[in-house]
């Protein structure tokens, strides 16, 4: 059951999210197209920069794309409340993962005349590593 796509510039968000649980599978990428600065902005807002071609971007555009799938009517009155929601956890959950290993050294990061000011540098960092328990 295919409609005229001029149809959807005069629905909602929530009533083209319905038609989408109803079959009408093509408006997703409409969804997803049409809301596209929608999902710039959040994103933005969250690293502070454009975000046009990020990581954070593609993070977000598929938890746009999540929030599509998991929205519920009955319990959120608004898709794009709900969607935004989505985006803002799934982008501070990456920049966390993303976190997480920014304290790495590469192998030639030892590779130096004073290797024992390298030992200490990271050893002031991470004490953790150094310390027998």
């Amino acid at each position: 059951m295919q409609t005229n796509l001029a149809e959807n510039y005069t629905s909602s968000a929530e009533e083209i999210v319905e038609r989408l649980r109803n079959g009408e599978e093509h408006l997703r990428g409409y969804l997803l197209e049409n809301y596209r600065g929608y999902i710039l902005s959040i994103v933005s807002k969250i690293i502070g920069k454009q975000a046009q071609s990020t990581d954070e971007f593609s993070v977000a555009l598929q938890a746009f794309n999540e929030a599509i799938d998991r929205y519920d009517a009955e319990k959120n009155d608004s898709f794009l409340a709900f969607s935004g929601m989505v985006i803002n956890r799934r982008i501070i959950d990456h920049v966390r993962k993303s976190s997480k290993f920014s304290s790495e050294y590469p192998f030639t990061y030892f590779e130096a005349n004073d290797n024992e000011h390298y030992i200490e540098k990271i050893a002031s960092q991470e004490p953790s590593v150094f310390t027998h328990k």
